[in-house]
């Protein structure tokens, strides 16, 4: 699947569709809900520390990409998106934990939202190239950003 998703990785990034969705959508349909050919226990400790090396490379590889010259002079977009834009996430996350989920109560509804409130440092980058930009910035290029 990695394999198939690197030959047709050019057509998602010019769609709102990221790997990530690519890829749970794929985990979904091989996994024990559709097809049923992957079997995975959640509670085994392999796929725990898988997960947690996942999402410390894909943290990692954000992270990396970081300009902080050019954050330290655009500091208002993350600004927004930390200081306004993610409690209003949660806020609204909340509620609708609350309508579809009745039987929570407001914390625990409130902790469901603040999981589930994107946090992503990728949410701030441009998706399409700027004026003079040769392409669009990719995931993670290589091991410690290098192409």
């Amino acid at each position: 699947m990695l394999i198939a998703y690197g030959v047709v990785s050019g057509r998602p990034r010019s769609t709102p569709v990221s790997q990530a969705m690519v890829f749970v959508a794929l985990g979904l349909l091989v996994g024990n809900r559709v097809l049923d050919l992957v079997e995975a226990d959640t509670a085994n400790q392999f796929v725990r520390h898988l997960a947690e090396a996942t999402l410390t490379l894909v943290l990692f590889c954000d992270t990396v990409r970081v300009n902080r010259g050019r954050l330290r002079h655009e500091s208002a977009l993350p600004t927004r998106l930390l200081g306004i834009g993610l409690p209003l996430t949660i806020v609204a996350g909340t509620l609708a934990g609350l309508a579809l989920f009745p039987q929570l109560n407001l914390w625990t509804a409130a902790a469901l939202a603040t999981m589930l409130a994107p946090t992503d440092a990728a949410l701030g980058l441009t998706t399409s190239p700027q004026r003079g930009d040769v392409r669009a910035p990719a995931r993670c290029n290589g091991a410690f950003g290098r192409p």
